[in-house]
């Protein structure tokens, strides 16, 4: 069970590393339209996301007895934090994502 607990988040990050890549890559082929810039930022906090996933437990200071998996240091653990705060910002731009195409979507229907 210890094994799943440190290596389930490190494969799930993994994953959402290499899918927020190929969305890098496309949006940078396209970047000309909108739509592709709002991909291009969500790929990006996808990146970041991704890697601070798969870093997860191992960035918990050695000597923290509570933790699996972990074999940082308290520098580590302070820079997983950090960037875990654009987790935050990455729900916060996908919050105005939605937004912006409510809005978009309602300003069509009233030029309808």
């Amino acid at each position: 069970m210890v094994e799943v607990e440190v290596w389930s988040p490190r494969l799930v990050g993994a994953v959402v590393t290499i899918i927020s890549m190929i969305s890098l890559c496309k949006s940078l082929q396209r970047r000309k339209e909108i739509f592709h810039r709002l991909a291009l930022g969500m790929g990006f906090h996808g990146f970041i996301f991704g890697i601070c996933y798969m870093v997860g437990p191992a960035a918990i200071p050695k000597d923290d007895e509570n933790a699996v998996g972990n074999a940082g240091t308290v520098a580590t653990c302070s820079a997983q934090g950090f960037f875990n705060l654009r987790i935050i910002i990455d729900r916060d731009f996908l919050l105005c994502l939605g937004i912006f195409y409510l809005q978009l979507c309602w300003r069509i229907e009233q030029f309808r």
